[in-house]
């Protein structure tokens, strides 16, 4: 399989979702395609680490409603819009509660996403070297860049 080297965040997750589809396949590669809804499914319904959120309750507000969620029943699958039962006045407020709540969702990411930025910076800053100063009669190593594919090369 290609991957593009340009973009780490993108190559991260087409890592993933190949990993995933070849969990998923085990011995059957040739039938991915049939598997890759399912994959970004549950990609999109897990809880993400920066955010604390998944990316489908970012993007709708709410949980996925999963087949196993829904009492088969008593579900009503006949409403229109055009039906006389059907209210606009409550599906106006209904929405507005759904944008409220999206807003409210965004501003917990936000700080969840600079939370972890911050965290992941200071892991980068200890794991950096720091500045060292030389004085003059110093023993230093010396790195021989023609010797750079032998064995050791100092």
């Amino acid at each position: 399989m290609l991957v593009a080297k340009a973009n780490g965040l993108v190559e991260r997750s087409n890592r993933l979702i190949q990993n995933l589809l070849l969990l998923t396949l085990s011995d059957r590669h040739e039938n991915w395609d049939k598997c890759l809804h399912g994959v970004l499914f549950a990609l999109r319904s897990t809880v993400q680490a920066p955010t604390k959120f998944s990316p489908f309750k970012m993007l709708y507000g709410r949980e996925p409603v999963l087949p196993t969620d829904v009492d088969h029943e008593f579900a009503d699958c006949t409403s229109d819009p055009d039906d006389p039962e059907f209210e606009e006045a409550d599906f106006h407020a209904t929405l507005s509660k759904l944008e409220i709540l999206q807003n409210v969702v965004f501003k917990k990411a936000d700080a969840n996403i600079e939370r972890a930025q911050a965290k992941q910076q200071g892991d980068f800053a200890e794991r950096q070297y720091k500045q060292r100063n030389f004085n003059v009669g110093d023993k230093l190593l010396l790195y021989n860049l023609r010797r750079a594919e032998r064995k050791g090369g100092k």
